[in-house]
């Protein structure tokens, strides 16, 4: 079946796969088809990522001789600095990815200068974050696990995090108003401890919480309510309320799938080939995918170097080199006993070991060198499921039901943003920049900026101030929030605005962004304007899914 050709998943089986799910645990048959806000719920469980680490070496070779003019050549100079090879981790919660990224991180921090070769390395939290770094000569690597033992890792997670947070609201809570009160996940490693502080709300607590939390803690009843509610409807059973109490919770259940779907979303983006995963010659040098994933985490400091230094082509001999830090959640020891009582459960191979193995279908068809369980392969066997899934690959998605026909995909920017030529000098150019090379909260805080600073031009034309700004001063609040930021000069002149030396009362040759009064001008910053208050609407909107 064609689940996940080329490894990339197929979205006209994730609902179905619920459905399926729904008919294994009896449900009655007016609720087999999920509501709408279940079902882009349920997207989100396959199309879930969370970034990861993105590695490149560079090599300066010996100062080259000078051309007869006395300058380097544009060839000499390309040699002078070339990227010899670039590596991308991509993260998979309960996956091992805290003790790869952590060993990742502190490998490249080691080797920053070594000889000729210059290594740097950054941890992004999305897919997305990354576009602008990644191309078809890229090393994409992931490590993966069972997919049902990731499942119950995953649950065992959830329910820790969420009963450490409950015993600290019952430790304060005030009437009805909202208390903040802090308290920390230790990760603790070979050398150091990693503190990871999460703020809780107390009126969050006293809220009531999904059915399956109405069973006792580490009951089998407790997991086999958890999997019914969340195969039921994760959202209108209250399962995706995400960090409600200030962490992550529910997504380290989500589907390992979704690394694939970002990397086909960011192909999308480029424009890279078809549905099928065919390249086009004129996208193929900007395509990407996956290059290999380590399908165990058995003995992982010693496994994972060797298969990134086999996969790879990196000329850095550290990172062949055996990880020597031990990454620990407290969860790990399982002191609510969640984590056994879910294994106690599968173990008995009923009706919810089955339905678990309906809904990570699309797992083992896309990591097909993980081994699949017997229980699970008989069920891929049966008739019945695989006419449901044959029906689904071949009448396609539920358009009436799907979060993708009305709206841009949050991992992707719009097609508006794509178009270059809606700013001059490339806008969007500047704003992927923006994006990959900054964090989360300045790439926000400099969207707001700009279409502040744009605002202010449109609701004042005729005013030089609004169009006119200090360039020199690095400590103003423009030059923090924007200008000082990579890719930030790059947006003001994509936006139209040219540097310009003058004097002023206190410093002479003073440098500054001024937007010249034009007749092409005024469209283009309008159009601007509207462009980045998008691109703003674009990113809240991801962290609102």
């Amino acid at each position: 079946m064609m689940m996940c050709p080329n490894m990339i998943p197929n979205p006209n089986i994730w609902s179905t796969l619920f459905e399926l799910a729904r008919i294994e645990l009896n449900f009655p048959k007016d609720q087999i088809v999920a509501k709408r806000i279940d079902t882009i719920a349920i997207d989100n469980f396959f199309k879930f990522n969370s970034g990861g680490i993105i590695g490149y070496t560079t090599s300066s070779s010996s100062p080259s001789a000078l051309d007869t003019d006395g300058n380097n050549s544009t060839k000499q100079k390309q040699q002078q600095q070339q990227h010899h090879a670039s590596m991308a981790y991509l993260r998979i919660f309960k996956a091992g990815n805290d003790q790869i990224r952590f060993n990742l991180m502190d490998t490249f921090q080691k080797s920053k200068k070594s000889g000729q070769t210059t290594v740097a390395a950054s941890d992004k939290s999305k897919i997305s974050d990354m576009m602008t770094m990644l191309d078809n000569e890229t090393c994409i690597v992931t490590a993966v696990r069972d997919p049902i033992e990731r499942f119950l890792s995953g649950y065992s997670e959830v329910e820790y995090r969420r009963e450490v947070a409950n015993k600290k609201h019952k430790q304060k809570t005030i009437g009805s108003r909202s208390t903040s009160i802090t308290y920390n996940i230790t990760y603790h490693t070979a050398q150091t401890t990693h503190n990871i502080d999460a703020t809780v709300t107390a009126a969050a607590a006293a809220a009531d919480g999904p059915n399956y939390t109405h069973w006792g803690n580490g009951t089998t009843r407790r997991f086999e309510q958890f999997v019914t509610d969340f195969i039921g409807g994760p959202q209108s059973n209250g399962l995706y309320r995400y960090k409600k109490y200030g962490i992550q919770e529910i997504e380290h259940v989500f589907s390992m799938s979704g690394i694939l779907w970002g990397l086909k979303r960011y192909n999308d983006c480029h424009n890279n080939g078809l549905e099928d995963g065919t390249v086009t010659a004129a996208s193929s040098s900007s395509y990407v995918t996956l290059t290999g994933y380590l399908p165990s985490l058995h003995n992982l400091n010693m496994a994972f170097p060797k298969f990134l230094s086999e996969t790879c082509r990196l000329k850095l001999h550290d990172l062949a080199k055996p990880f020597d830090k031990q990454i620990m959640h407290e969860s790990q020891s399982d002191p609510f006993h969640f984590h056994s009582a879910a294994k106690q459960v599968w173990t008995m191979q009923g009706n919810i070991s089955r339905a678990l193995c309906i809904i990570h279908a699309l797992d083992y068809a896309c990591f097909d060198m993980l081994p699949i369980p017997g229980v699970c392969q008989t069920v891929y066997e049966e008739e019945w499921f695989r006419d449901g899934l044959m029906n689904a690959l071949s009448n396609g998605r539920k358009k009436d039901v799907s979060s993708d026909s009305n709206n841009p995909p949050p991992s992707c920017p719009s097609s508006s943003l794509r178009n270059k030529t809606m700013i001059a000098g490339g806008g969007a150019a500047a704003l992927a920049k923006l994006r990959s090379m900054n964090n989360t909260t300045m790439y926000r805080t400099a969207l707001v900026t700009a279409v502040n600073l744009l605002g202010d031009i449109v609701s004042h034309p005729q005013e030089e101030t609004y169009r006119t700004i200090d360039k020199s001063n690095t400590t103003s609040a423009f030059a923090l929030r924007l200008g000082s930021l990579p890719g930030g000069s790059d947006l003001m002149l994509a936006l139209g605005f040219t540097i310009h030396t003058k004097d002023n009362s206190y410093d002479n040759n003073v440098e500054y962004y001024i937007l010249i009064p034009t007749a092409d001008a005024w469209p283009k910053v309008v159009t601007a304007h509207k462009m980045i208050q998008l691109a703003l609407r674009e990113d809240m909107r991801e962290i609102t899914m």
